[in-house]
């Protein structure tokens, strides 16, 4: 039987892609040389390259993602970007779900690099129970996977 490997190639493309662009919206003038350098330094081309099946690659794109869009929302305050912040953060407990710190990650962007955001997009989502419905989905998933 012939196992084929999935390519995980697009993927570390993607994150990597993702990482650059959250760093230019928060620091527009830094050299972008050495953050590829970096992001191929942590030891995530050896998973994309070598050991296909293990999901540090698929991590490394669901957190990416999930910090871009926390990245756009605090510049911008758009609510559509809560909606991807939840369904990302639910990816992202899927992809391992010992990943629970991704919880913590929107307060730790905000204490480090928006500290002036005002939520007052929040106040205005009693319409958008896009947050709501995230939770629920969480808690449906959990109570699924655990039982």
């Amino acid at each position: 039987m012939i196992y084929k490997y999935p390519n995980t190639n697009p993927i570390t493309r993607y994150g990597m892609i993702l990482i650059i662009k959250s760093i230019k919206i928060i620091y527009p003038n830094l050299n972008y040389q050495y953050l590829t350098l970096f992001f191929f330094g942590t030891g995530i081309s050896y998973y994309a390259f070598e050991r296909y099946s293990m999901t540090h690659v698929y991590d490394t794109f669901a957190t990416t993602a999930f910090i871009y869009c926390l990245i756009l929302f605090y510049k911008k305050g758009n609510r559509k970007h809560l909606a991807y912040i939840c369904l990302l953060g639910l990816l992202t407990l899927m992809v391992r779900w010992t990943n629970y710190q991704v919880f913590l990650l929107p307060f730790i962007i905000k204490k480090l690099f928006f500290k002036n955001f005002e939520i007052r997009t929040l106040r205005s989502t009693k319409n958008n129970p896009s947050l709501l419905v995230g939770f629920i989905i969480l808690a449906l998933v959990k109570k699924i996977c655990c039982v």
